[in-house]
């Protein structure tokens, strides 16, 4: 495997923001080899054609190849672009981040001198598309903000590096393939807020014998839509956080065990109600924080009883 960089970039409808994300790409301080791998991920607007024809306007010093995935779905789209990878490290850039120009010399060199670390991310500051409620602030890291106040060093389950933005060795990602490791995650589709597909491929490093870490020194903006800074959105987010908890616990800590002397039926059946109350009375700040706490939680032993029955049969 040749060194470099190849950056996936996993598309599903991005004309809107593809082009100032290959304008930041384009304006890296790297001129080792390196590659974009745009996997087109069924998309029905003009993606494709934008992303081109803006690549061809920056005179890159590296090439863009146009790669196809008709499967929807952020994890069937990663594949894609890991199979067509030629380099040695890979970094996962999602269509709305912005790398600062030393991002890939910077990672790259790391990666390169930790050969231990197998998932490394970085510090996102947000981009608004549109004026912030004061309110979002506490929940930032929601939308893959930051993280704040953490030290640069190893990070430890149950935190995991961001999917945005991460740099991962190709040899592990490819012998994945080769294994044809399926996923017991769901990952986004299309407009769907399922998530935990990058956290387990961290969790499937660790369990190869890489470590995670985390280099505050790594920058990039990430993108904040307007259409996602409601608290109905963070609602729908949180459930999903819940969900893929429960998942990584039934699949990656084998110690996450069913709670002792807890009915979890019944439980679920009173936060219904409780929860939709919640929402009708919108509450300030924060209560809200404890809403969306209680939205996780419910989130997780949903998913958890649902995995719990499907394993009985």
């Amino acid at each position: 495997m040749q060194e470099g960089v190849s950056i996936i970039i996993c598309c599903y409808n991005s004309e809107k923001r593809i082009c100032e994300t290959l304008s930041h790409i384009a304006a890296q301080e790297f001129r080792a080899n390196a590659e974009v791998l745009l996997v087109d991920n069924a998309c029905s607007d003009r993606t494709v054609s934008l992303a081109t024809q803006h690549w061809q306007k920056l005179s890159t010093p590296f090439p863009l190849h146009i790669l196809y995935e008709e499967k929807p779905g952020l994890s069937y789209a990663r594949k894609r672009g890991i199979s067509a990878a030629i380099y040695d490290m890979i970094l996962f850039c999602d269509d709305d981040n912005h790398l600062a120009p030393d991002y890939l010399y910077t990672g790259y060199h790391f990666m390169k001198e930790h050969p231990a670390v197998g998932a490394c991310g970085g510090y996102s500051y947000p981009v608004f598309e549109a004026s912030a409620p004061a309110w979002i602030k506490p929940f930032l890291e929601a939308y893959a903000i930051g993280p704040e106040n953490i030290p640069e060093g190893e990070i430890l389950p149950p935190r995991t590096p961001w999917g945005a933005g991460l740099w991962m060795p190709a040899v592990f990602l490819k012998e994945l393939l080769h294994k044809n490791i399926q996923s017991r995650l769901a990952d986004r589709t299309g407009k769907s807020l399922s998530s935990g597909g990058d956290s387990e491929l961290c969790y499937l490093a660790r369990e190869a014998g890489y470590t995670w870490y985390y280099l505050p020194a790594l920058r990039f903006g990430h993108v904040v839509p307007a259409e996602r800074m409601n608290r109905s959105y963070l609602r729908s987010l949180y459930r999903k956080f819940g969900e893929a908890e429960a998942r990584i616990a039934r699949y990656y800590n084998p110690a996450a065990q069913r709670p002792q002397n807890f009915n979890i039926k019944r439980y679920l059946y009173k936060e219904r109600f409780i929860l939709k109350l919640l929402s009708w009375l919108y509450p300030g700040e924060k209560y809200f924080a404890g809403e969306l706490n209680r939205i996780r939680i419910f989130g997780y032993y949903s998913e958890w009883i649902k995995l719990y029955e499907d394993s009985a049969h």
